[in-house]
C-alpha cells in the first residue's frame, strides 16, 4: 500500500489561501483590462466612424459651394484631437491635396504608406463606404472613406471621388487605461487584504492552533509523557481526534504500566533465581542476563547486550578443550529444548573456568514465531569435584574391603543384598542375573546363618558386634554387616 503524502497546515494552508487569493485578484484584474481594452476599441472605432461621416459631409459640402479653401481648415481641425496620429485627403489619383502634415502635401501616398494597395484603393472609392482597420498589434486604426470632390458639367452625380485617411492611435489610451485599472483595484484590494487577515486569523484560531497542541500533545506523548492529554472541546473533527487520542493514550498508558509492573517482577524473579540466566533474541545475540549469569560469564549486562551469544558464553570440552556449540542455534532452528553435553566448562571473560550444566529452550509469541532462546545454567564444580572424590573413596574402600580374607556380607535398611568381598563373589553360587538389590539368601551357595538374613536393621546391636555361629553380625550406618 502506498503511504499517503502529506504536508504541513501550518505551511501549506496560509501560502494555499493567499495564493488562491493572489490568483484571484489577478484573474479579476487581467479580466477587467481585457474589458476595458475592447471598450477602448469599441469607442474608438464608433469614434473614428463618426469623425468619417462628418469630415465627408463638411468636404463635399465645402466643394458643392466652391469654398475648396476652407477644406484646409476642416482637415487641420481633426489634428486637434489627440487620438488622430494623421490625417490625408487624397485625389482619386492617390495624390495628397490636403494632410494634417504640410510635408506630405503633394506627394503619392503610396509613397507614405504601403496601404491601401492600387487595387484597395480602387475598391474603398467605388464602394464609398467606411472601412476601419486594426493593426497587428492592436494600438492603431486606420480609417478610408470615400469623398465626392467634384462634379464635371452636365453630369448629375459627381464623377471625381477621392479618399479621407485617418490614422487613430490608440497605445496612449490603452496604457492609461492600465493605470487607470490599477488605481480604481486599490478599493477592492484593501477589502481583499482585511478579508484575507481575517481567514488567516480564522484559520490560526480554529485550526492551526489545534492542530499545533495536537502535535505537542502526540510529541510529549512519545517522549515519554504519558499523562499529557489533548483540551480540545467541541464536534469538530479536531476535538473527535482529540478525545480518540485521550482514550489511546489512557489505555496505552494502563498497558504500558502493567508491561512495566509485570517486567519488574519478571526481572526480579529472574535475579533471584539461583542458576545463571541468558537470553538471546531471535539473532542470538544477548539481550539479558541476571546477576549469577554475569558472575559467571564475567561479563556486565551493558556490555555483553546485542553481543553474539559464543562471544559471552564461551564453553569447550572438559577433556579435549575443543570448543562446544552452544545449544542456542539448535534451538533456533527447531524449537525444541536442547541441553550441553557432559563435561562442558565455561572460560569466563577473566579466564576462570567452572563446570557447568544447562538447558536451552525457545522464547515464543502468542502466534508460536520464536523470538528469542533462554538459556539456564548452574555451577556444578564443586558437585563435579564431590563426585569424583567420592569414586576415589569407594574405590580405595573397595580395594581395602577386598583385600580381607573374611567373607563379608553388606545389607541395607530393608534387608536388600548390597555387596560383599570379593572372596564371597569368588564362592561358587548358582547362577543368578545379579546380587544387586536382591535378598540376601539367594546370593550364594556360601551363605551366611540364617539369623543375619531374618535380621532386621533395629534388632541388630549399633554398638558393639553380636557373635553368632560361624561369624558376627554388626549393625552399620546404612543396614548390617556379617563377617565370617
Amino acid at each position: 500500500m502506498k503511504p499517503i503524502v502529506t504536508l504541513r497546515l501550518s505551511r501549506a494552508l496560509p501560502a494555499l489561501v493567499i495564493g488562491s487569493f493572489g490568483l484571484l485578484l489577478l484573474f479579476s484584474l487581467f479580466y477587467q483590462h481585457n474589458r476595458m481594452l475592447l471598450g477602448i476599441e469599441t469607442e474608438a472605432m464608433e469614434d473614428v466612424r463618426r469623425l468619417l461621416a462628418d469630415t465627408e459631409l463638411h468636404i463635399e459640402t465645402l466643394y458643392r459651394h466652391g469654398q475648396q479653401e476652407l477644406i484646409a481648415e476642416q482637415i487641420a481641425e481633426l489634428a486637434v484631437d489627440s487620438h488622430i496620429d494623421s490625417a490625408a485627403l487624397l485625389d482619386a489619383s492617390g495624390k495628397v491635396l490636403r494632410a494634417t502634415r504640410f510635408e506630405w502635401i503633394g506627394r503619392n501616398y503610396a509613397e507614405l504608406s504601403t496601404e491601401p494597395g492600387p487595387a484597395e484603393f480602387e475598391r474603398l472609392r467605388a464602394e464609398r463606404r467606411a472601412a476601419v482597420r486594426f493593426s497587428a498589434d492592436r494600438q492603431r486604426l486606420t480609417a478610408y472613406q470615400a469623398v465626392a470632390m467634384a462634379t464635371d458639367p452636365g453630369r448629375l452625380r459627381p464623377n471625381q471621388i477621392g479618399l479621407l485617411v485617418l490614422n487613430y492611435d490608440l497605445s496612449r489610451s490603452k496604457a492609461a487605461s492600465w493605470n487607470l485599472l490599477v488605481r480604481s483595484m486599490y478599493p477592492i484590494w484593501g477589502i481583499g487584504i482585511l478579508l484575507l487577515i481575517a481567514m488567516a486569523s480564522a484559520i490560526s484560531l480554529w485550526m492551526e492552533r489545534p492542530l499545533r497542541h495536537l502535535v505537542d500533545v502526540v510529541g510529549r506523548f512519545a517522549g515519554g509523557d504519558y499523562r499529557v492529554r489533548s483540551r480540545l472541546a467541541g464536534n469538530s473533527e479536531l476535538a473527535i481526534l482529540g478525545d480518540a487520542l485521550n482514550r489511546m493514550a489512557a489505555e496505552l498508558a494502563t498497558t504500558i504500566a502493567e508491561l512495566a509492573e509485570s517486567k519488574e517482577n519478571l526481572a526480579v524473579t529472574l535475579f533471584s533465581i539461583g542458576d545463571g540466566v541468558i537470553a538471546t533474541d531471535a539473532q542470538g545475540r544477548v539481550s539479558f542476563m541476571n546477576d549469577v549469569a554475569q558472575t559467571l560469564t564475567g561479563w556486565h549486562l551493558a556490555d555483553a547486550a546485542g553481543l553474539p551469544l559464543e562471544r559471552v558464553f564461551h564453553i569447550v570440552n572438559a577433556y579435549s578443550r575443543q570448543p562446544t556449540e552452544a545449544p542456542v542455534a539448535k534451538v533456533l532452528a527447531t524449537g525444541c529444548i536442547m541441553g550441553l553435553a557432559n563435561h562442558t566448562v565455561l572460560i569466563a571473560k577473566g579466564g576462570a573456568e567452572y563446570q557447568i550444566a544447562d538447558s536451552a529452550a525457545p522464547i515464543r509469541r502468542q502466534d508460536g514465531e520464536i523470538c528469542g532462546v533462554v538459556l539456564v545454567f548452574r555451577d556444578v564444580t564443586e558437585e563435579y569435584a564431590l563426585r569424583e572424590s567420592l569414586q576415589q573413596e569407594q574405590a580405595l574402600l573397595r580395594s581395602l574391603v577386598d583385600a580381607v580374607p573374611d567373607l563379608i556380607f553388606f545389607k541395607d535398611r530393608d534387608s536388600v543384598y548390597l555387596a560383599a568381598t570379593r572372596r564371597s563373589r569368588a564362592t561358587p553360587a548358582k547362577p543368578k542375573r545379579s546380587c544387586s538389590a536382591r535378598p540376601i539368601s539367594i546370593v550364594s551357595t556360601t551363605r551366611p546363618p540364617p539369623v543375619f538374613a531374618s535380621t532386621t536393621y533395629k534388632s541388630c546391636r549399633p554398638a558393639a558386634p553380636s557373635a553368632m555361629k560361624n561369624g558376627s553380625l554388626t549393625r552399620t550406618a546404612n543396614g548390617c554387616c556379617w563377617t565370617r
